[in-house]
């Protein structure tokens, strides 16, 4: 096998998938159950529908993850690469899978005791997305970010002359 890190990576991947599945899977029967019992009458195709997006949405999320988290092994048996780190924040893809699973799981519950209408709330999810996405656009062109170079203003006299011989200078 690997070394021990690679090991204890594999470990809380293992367990933070499991545990992933098993929340959902409490999720979806208490919705299942809440719904029969005292909602059905409000029962529709358009819940169905909703219902069966948030579940195929998790699991294909959960299939990226734990594709992602699998480890690569050479012929010999040994651990190449120990999978990616679920619990890494500092991710690119991973931390917001995570949170299409959170907003999914609030989105069957909030629907269940509460009200049809929090379907709506999965819309967050496409707008925070083209909310990142104009984040990085929007400085290329030429608008709003403030990410971009702000001009200084131009100093006048005694002021201009230190500041080139200090930029000068280094």
């Amino acid at each position: 096998m690997a070394n021990s890190s690679a090991k204890k990576l594999l470990v809380t991947n293992a367990a933070r998938l499991k545990s992933t599945l098993q929340i959902h899977l409490i999720v979806v029967a208490l919705y299942s159950l809440y719904r029969i019992a005292f909602r059905w009458s409000s029962f529709s195709i358009a819940v169905a529908i909703g219902f069966l997006l948030v579940n195929g949405i998790f699991y294909y999320l959960y299939g990226s993850l734990k594709s992602a988290a699998e480890p690569s092994v050479d012929e010999t048996g040994a651990v190449k690469h120990a999978g990616q780190d679920l619990n890494d924040e500092s991710g690119l893809v991973v931390p917001y899978m995570f949170d299409v699973i959170y907003v999914g799981w609030f989105v069957l519950v909030s629907t269940a005791i509460i009200s049809e209408k929090f379907w709506w709330t999965y819309l967050i999810i496409p707008l925070f997305a083209v909310y990142k996405i104009w984040q990085k656009v929007a400085p290329m062109l030429g608008r709003g970010g403030g990410s971009g170079f702000q001009p200084t203003p131009a100093a006048s006299g005694k002021k201009q002359k230190k500041q080139t011989v200090k930029y000068a200078r280094g």
